[in-house]
């Protein structure tokens, strides 16, 4: 069992971990659950890995040829008002997209196997509904017209790149507050990890961690894997498991690919304290970062969270200094605002998230509906949303801005990526210039 050792000494208040969720799993893509890692996942060559994720991509793509056309009508989660959306897919993200947008909802209409020839003429022509939505399958969204629409990652990876050695990764983490914290909760518990490979053992954390907090975490938007899906990949990787004294307290799946350690699913016991949820939760990512280094990798691969950039798994991963990538193999979302009602107003200015421009590259894109938006507010906003693997940050007001907060020298201020506002006030379409990237 090994410590993280020559952690930071001072004492600390400890701060409970409410909203954010640091769980390393592809969650809330309903039919998506483990294609790429189904069977043989633990290939040591990454030419070899590649070629087998997309023969999994092109094994499940003649069952996604359909999908379902839903007109959809409810009460938008946040202000309360009417929000009507069209939705066509194979429901990749239809859990997840519905549970963002909606406080209450209905389905008024519905047609199913519809073809995504026919699903795409629906996507151009619907103009009754505020929003229009497709979630659409690998490689079907490549032939899309994507015209008037935003291109949306349903998923964004999030990458650290790993020093020789883990006392450099103590070093970058004590120099930053809300790092420094992380560190501090380990220290405090005296938590410790060990690594195993035991079918008993894996089938415990199966049980004992990865169900109960799957399920606690995310209710019934949990997308759990099979049990011989953890089985085999922790069997081909590795369990690591933190403990607290003798006790285990949490669980990771490893899994290297070449160089990389992918941190694919993790798991707490149920009954700690918030104070010791957290530290274990930090411990995870810290003890799964030092092995990484131990066993010669040069990156750790913490995969996927939802792009809607206000989400607690983004922003934790974003905090430990993840670089975000599009590389999301199984789909796309395109989203056209139809309609700029206030309904849609409060759920953008709620919701942040990345979209996509020239080339794949991401961008922040971010609503704000306040009088007398500021350089000193485009600045704090800015600071917040920027993470590593952004080429831009995109602001659009729905308030009338000044020409001094559209002309600033943002640049100057040492922002480490352009910034963009928009004054949609001034605009002759809204709706659509919000959609233009």
């Amino acid at each position: 069992m090994r410590p993280l050792s020559g952690l930071v000494n001072e004492a600390s208040a400890i701060a409970v971990m409410s909203n954010l969720e640091p769980i390393a799993i592809e969650l809330r893509c309903r039919q998506v659950r483990s294609r790429a890692f189904l069977h043989d996942a633990a290939m040591k060559q990454t030419l070899q890995y590649r070629l087998y994720r997309q023969l999994a991509r092109v094994k499940v793509a003649a069952s996604e040829y359909r999908g379902d056309a839903l007109w959809i009508a409810g009460k938008e989660k946040h202000s309360g008002e009417p929000l009507s959306l069209f939705y066509y897919g194979t429901l990749l993200c239809y859990d997840y997209l519905v549970d963002s947008f909606y406080a209450e909802h209905s389905i008024v209409r519905e047609r199913e196997s519809v073809s995504v020839r026919h699903g795409s003429r629906l996507l151009t022509t619907e103009s009754e509904s505020d929003l229009v939505i497709g979630d659409i399958a690998w490689p079907y969204h490549l032939g899309m017209p994507k015209n008037g629409f935003l291109q949306l990652p349903p998923q964004i990876s999030h990458r650290i790149a790993l020093p020789a050695e883990w006392s450099s990764v103590e070093q970058r983490f004590s120099a930053r507050k809300t790092t420094r914290d992380e560190l501090r909760k380990v220290e405090k518990f005296g938590l410790t990890f060990r690594t195993t490979h035991d079918a008993a053992t894996i089938d415990r954390f199966y049980d004992t961690m990865y169900l109960p907090y799957g399920r606690r975490r995310h209710a019934d938007l949990a997308d759990l894997e099979p049990r011989d899906v953890i089985q085999k990949t922790a069997a081909r990787g590795a369990l690591i498991e933190v403990l607290h004294g003798d006790s285990v307290v949490g669980g990771g799946v490893l899994q290297r690919v070449d160089r990389v350690m992918q941190f694919m699913w993790l798991g707490v016991v149920d009954g700690l304290d918030a104070a010791l949820q957290s530290a274990v939760g930090a411990a995870l990512y810290c003890f799964s970062m030092r092995h990484a280094i131990d066993v010669g990798c040069s990156e750790i691969n913490l995969m996927y969270a939802p792009a809607q950039l206000n989400n607690g798994i983004h922003r934790y991963k974003r905090k430990l200094g993840a670089r975000i990538g599009n590389d999301w193999p199984y789909g796309q979302l395109l989203m056209k605002v139809a309609h700029l009602t206030p309904a849609v107003v409060s759920l953008f200015a709620n919701t942040p998230f990345a979209a996509m421009g020239a080339r794949r590259g991401l961008h922040a894109r971010i609503m704000v509906a306040q009088d007398d938006l500021s350089p000193e507010d485009v600045l704090k906003i800015a600071s917040y949303y920027a993470c590593d693997g952004f080429e831009s940050i995109k602001i659009l007001s729905m308030r009338p801005v000044s020409e001094q907060v559209l002309r600033g020298d943002y640049a100057a201020e040492g922002v480490p990526m352009r910034i963009e506002v928009r004054d949609l006030t001034r605009s002759a379409n809204a709706a659509a210039d919000f959609c233009r990237v």
